[in-house]
């Protein structure tokens, strides 16, 4: 998600975090709590882009994540590193808790908890695959 900064008419400046400028307009003039309604109020509200998402917002904790490639044998992953799962491509952004990674895929907004070894491709920066569920079908070094 996009994050605007909103305001209405010269006062109340506010960030939001929304898809579309619009949707920020609309999720501003809800929090203001004011009797008018938005039709009559719209023309005046106001966003502007403040910070565009990028994937790398989701990354995660370092450390956590190399323990995680340590103790799954995938001491070749990165962060940022181009993954597949069930034909979904996505990139990832860390890892978690369980042990898993958490990887963006693409259109979404969020990192999603994956198994290291269920249905998952590596692929190197070039975007030639390296590993299949987490056995390397070609030697690398390691990137990022």
């Amino acid at each position: 998600m996009n994050t605007y900064t909103c305001t209405y008419g010269i006062d109340w400046p506010s960030d939001i975090v929304a898809e579309t400028p619009s949707k920020a307009r609309y999720k501003y003039y809800l929090s203001l709590d004011i009797d008018e309604r938005y039709s009559e109020v719209f023309r005046w509200l106001r966003s502007k882009l403040k910070h565009k998402f990028e994937v790398s917002d989701l990354y995660g904790n370092q450390y956590q994540f190399e323990s995680m490639c340590k103790s799954r044998f995938i001491e070749f992953a990165f962060i940022g590193m181009k993954v597949e799962h069930r034909g979904k491509q996505g990139v990832i952004v860390g890892a978690n808790c369980s042990q898993n990674l958490d990887v963006c895929f693409d259109g979404n907004y969020h990192s999603d908890n994956c198994h290291p070894y269920f249905e998952m491709k590596y692929f190197d920066n070039k975007g030639e695959l390296i590993a299949i569920d987490g056995k390397l079908v070609k030697p690398t070094k390691k990137e990022g």
